[in-house]
């Protein structure tokens, strides 16, 4: 629905689809075409992106990269949803690739791209040498997030030996600083090695971000859900060897699901001020965070958050959207993009539907005799720059009789001046 509410704000009716060819997309695929028909919204084409790079049969694996590329470059819409995850872009930017487009700072497609939730462009810079020009100005909805008190003093400290016992602390610091780092308390004398004062900070932002991302930002409380949960259960009359659940369990022996009861009922402000607690069906509804997506010619990248969607807010703040803080793709000049099947028809014309294509492209043909051209704003977005015409009745007799009223009216005035 945070889809179908941006592409009516922007009255953008005519939109390409890419979805990952799995269960996923394949659901989000059923799921988004009833409401985009339901809203007067309509799609232009609808790809599949197969999760894989090697096929047996060369030709079939052609016959995609081209289907891929035209729909890309062939097609009339302006504005490209699309669905999965950092490996769904890395395998898109392949195949354009594959097809013959320049992903570097001379290309001429610019496209308004809507991403899901799922998509992460860190992963996926790790993967691609993060050239993202093409995704210049790029909406996406991700997991609500909110900055945590401390965190970037944390990160500032973080060193690899911190706790010699877990190893991902050195395995991530390797990866990171393309160095070796030797065991805790070594000397350092050889080039290449990990000096541990590296600085997260100087890492780029396709790599590592410095924020708390949307996932993070719900593990971090998720774990203190179960903290809390797991107070309750020591605060409760249960504690203390006594039985909970039937005989024989005591609390030293309870199992996981046995906290979904505390669970249910836990709420409490987390450090950055936030409400946290489940609803009826055991979700956090939280909403989406709306990020327009901002790259450098550095191959780094930036989000700025544009707007949100909240399920829980009070009526009309729901949606909300920020049009000023948008930077769109160098090729629309900062020009709000349209994307439509076909230009809005002048005064005096009326759409007429095109016999085989979708109800969203039409073609523009003359107002008949006895009718005349009415104007009346675009029903998906009353702005002045959008405006169709239509034909309406008038009859003869009603015409006259206006005209010899406005003339009436003239004389009047003429005679009493």
């Amino acid at each position: 629905m945070g889809i179908i509410r941006l592409l009516l704000h922007f009255g953008w009716t005519w939109v390409g689809l890419f979805a990952t060819a799995e269960d996923s997309g394949e659901h989000f695929v059923k799921a988004l075409e009833p409401l985009l028909s339901q809203n007067g919204l309509c799609l232009a084409f609808t790809e599949r992106i197969l999760n894989q790079l090697i096929w047996n049969n060369l030709n079939e694996m052609n016959k995609l990269i081209d289907k891929i590329y035209q729909s890309f470059t062939g097609s009339t819409a302006s504005t490209f949803i699309l669905c999965g995850e950092h490996m769904t872009i890395t395998l898109l930017l392949t195949y354009l690739l594959a097809g013959g487009i320049q992903l570097n700072g001379n290309a001429s497609f610019g496209k308004v791209w809507i991403l899901t939730a799922q998509i992460d462009f860190v992963l996926a810079g790790t993967q691609l040498g993060a050239d993202f020009h093409l995704f210049q100005g790029a909406i996406s909805f991700t997991v609500h997030s909110n900055e945590i008190l401390g965190l970037q003093n944390f990160l500032r400290k973080v060193k690899p030996c911190w706790k010699q016992e877990d190893g991902f602390l050195k395995d991530f610091w390797e990866q990171a600083f393309n160095c070796v780092y030797p065991d805790c308390g070594m000397p350092l004398r050889a080039d290449g090695i990990c000096t541990g004062e590296e600085n997260l900070e100087s890492l780029p932002r396709t790599f590592f971000e410095l924020n708390m991302t949307g996932q993070s930002y719900s593990i971090y409380n998720a774990v203190y859900a179960v903290a809390h949960a797991l107070h309750a259960v020591h605060s409760s009359r249960f504690n203390r060897r006594e039985r909970v659940y039937g005989p024989g369990t005591e609390l030293r022996e309870l199992q996981p699901w046995q906290l979904h009861l505390f669970l249910q009922g836990i709420s409490f402000n987390n450090s950055a001020g936030e409400t946290v607690s489940f609803n009826e069906r055991m979700e956090m509804r939280t909403g989406f965070d709306i990020n327009n997506m901002v790259t450098f010619p550095n191959t780094s990248f930036t989000r700025v958050k544009v707007g949100h969607m909240d399920p829980n807010a009070i009526d009309g703040q729901e949606f909300i959207i920020h049009e000023d803080r948008i930077l769109w793709h160098r090729t629309f000049n900062q020009v709000l993009p349209l994307s439509v099947c076909n230009d809005y028809c002048p005064p005096g014309y009326h759409k007429m539907k095109k016999e085989g294509e979708k109800f969203c492209c039409y073609d523009c043909v003359p107002c008949p005799k006895e009718k005349i051209s009415n104007r009346k704003a675009e029903l998906l977005n009353e702005m002045p720059r959008r405006k169709l015409w239509s034909c309406s009745k008038e009859q003869k007799k009603k015409q006259n009789q206006e005209m010899i009223t406005r003339v009436f009216v003239l004389r009047s005035s003429a005679d009493h001046q």
